[in-house]
């Protein structure tokens, strides 16, 4: 199986493990979309394996796997432990956000249990991960209060664009009576 074809294309003594396509990826991000667990601990166990290569996107391995959401738990907590949850993409996005576009909540309370997780980076767009947790409507609502408790109800994005604003755009009824309690909203933001 593919397992075996991994391991013979590792014995031999040319390859580059960390090898990239004309998208920036190598088979490790091949083996984390893929869900393929035997290869990416084929992979891994390679003393050249570098887990902190980007994408062309400027996207890392950890954020693939949030997205594909096909890991098993082992392969999701090696990957915490091996990156920078704080990284960048391109677009200014961290794993965080990624966790919130996919509607992954096992990755998001997994990376909100890191030490060091930053919830109040903001991408290119200056949207908060909870900005863009309003907009993609997948999120609990314990991942909401979550991110809520976190961040400045009167951030306002690129555009001047606030959390009550992305809610009441979205018709979000419960984000907008949830900020509107907060003795800190400025609704004239």
């Amino acid at each position: 199986g593919h397992g075996e074809i991994v391991q013979q294309l590792l014995a031999h003594s040319a390859i580059d493990v960390n090898s990239q396509d004309e998208e920036g990826e190598t088979a490790l991000f091949a083996a984390v979309r893929a869900g393929n667990e035997v290869a990416f601990w084929k992979l891994t166990a390679h003393s050249g394996i570098n887990p902190h290569l980007r994408n062309k996107k400027g996207e890392t391995i950890l954020m693939t796997a949030i997205v594909a959401k096909q890991q098993s738990a082992e392969i999701l907590q090696w990957l915490l432990d091996q990156c920078d949850v704080n990284l960048q993409d391109n677009e200014g996005e961290t794993a965080l956000f990624a966790a919130v576009r996919a509607g992954n909540e096992v990755a998001f309370w997994k990376l909100t249990a890191q030490s060091g997780i930053n919830p109040h980076l903001r991408n290119k767009k200056g949207e908060t991960v909870f900005m863009t947790a309003i907009v993609t409507k997948r999120q609990s609502t314990e991942v909401l209060q979550w991110l809520l408790d976190q961040c400045d109800v009167n951030l306002q994005d690129n555009e001047g664009e606030t959390a009550l604003f992305f809610a009441a755009r979205t018709g979000n009824e419960r984000i907008v009576q949830q900020l509107l309690a907060y003795d800190t909203i400025d609704v004239n933001l």
